[in-house]
């Protein structure tokens, strides 16, 4: 129902309103007497239920080390933040957003963007929520890396209005690594030094299985022989052959019924073929050889 004059209206009054924020921030008995003569009661009713709807939104954080009461270089920050919906009591939730020409019914959402302060503006960390809830909470983490004082904004912007967005300042002072927290070492765990880690106690048992098993396998296994034990033994049965045969090859082959020393069946009458086979072979008698005086 807001057109230009009414925007118009509302910039040049005794008291501008030029945002959303400030308008659902003006009373209603006001509302009513700015825009009572250009709307209609039906319209104005929209228009209240509108404010109603919307509700005014406040936003605080602030940044913190978990269990720790300073913030040193290196440390991982938090920024715990609450955005709350002052129109909401506790069990209630927000329902969809007013948009009327919208298709299908819409809800809520929030980004959230921790910015660096300064001429970067440095995204250092964002989120983004559905909680429709009246209290919403969110945490934001990031690491400190520069000590001295550091300067941080949180936007809180939604998605649904325009003019409704949230800002929120966070200033912290970090110390330097050197100037780091001094943590006292109890006696107990002095006394860890002295005794294996799990770690070495598990390679201290893996390598006894290890050689148990090893000494089980050579148990199991036949004895190999010895390489130079086998090259003499080949090289023995080789040598034992080759005299082998050179032996028969010396030797002429004996035909069945003769024997050594014997003459040949072929020289030999039928009638003296026993008497020579029972016949020994002549003995040689060495003759001695005169030696001069």
């Amino acid at each position: 129902h807001v057109d230009e004059e009414i925007v118009l209206l509302c910039h040049y009054s005794s008291e501008p309103i030029r945002t959303l924020q400030e308008f659902l921030a003006t009373d209603a008995r006001r509302r009513r007497m700015l825009l009572g003569d250009k709307l209609s009661a039906a319209e104005l009713a929209d228009v209240e239920a509108f404010c109603a709807h919307v509700g005014q939104v406040s936003l605080s954080a602030k940044v913190y080390v978990e269990d720790e009461g300073e913030i040193v270089v290196g440390d991982v920050a938090t920024v715990s933040l609450k955005l709350t919906r002052g129109l909401l009591h506790a069990n209630e939730a927000m329902g969809p957003v007013h948009a009327p020409l919208f298709p299908d019914p819409k809800f809520e959402e929030w980004w959230f963007f921790l910015v660096e302060a300064g001429e970067d503006q440095r995204i250092v960390h964002f989120e983004r929520t559905h909680n429709t809830a009246q209290c919403v909470e969110v945490d934001l983490r990031f690491q400190v890396t520069r000590p001295g004082k550091n300067a941080f904004v949180l936007h809180a912007l939604c998605d649904s209005y325009v003019g409704i967005d949230r800002r929120f300042e966070l200033a912290f002072s970090a110390l330097d690594e050197d100037e780091c927290r001094d943590y006292p070492i109890h006696e107990e765990d002095m006394e860890l030094d002295h005794h294996p880690t799990l770690f070495q106690q598990w390679m201290g048992s893996a390598g006894a299985d290890e050689s148990d098993d090893e000494e089980e396998q050579e148990q199991r296994e036949p004895r190999k022989a010895e390489p130079g034990r086998v090259a003499s033994e080949q090289s023995k049965g080789e040598s034992g052959a080759s005299e082998a045969g050179i032996l028969h090859q010396r030797t002429p082959p004996v035909a069945p019924g003769e024997c050594m020393g014997a003459p040949p069946r072929s020289d030999v009458d039928g009638a003296d073929l026993d008497e020579a086979i029972l016949t020994p072979p002549p003995s040689v008698t060495a003759t001695p050889t005169p030696v001069a005086k």
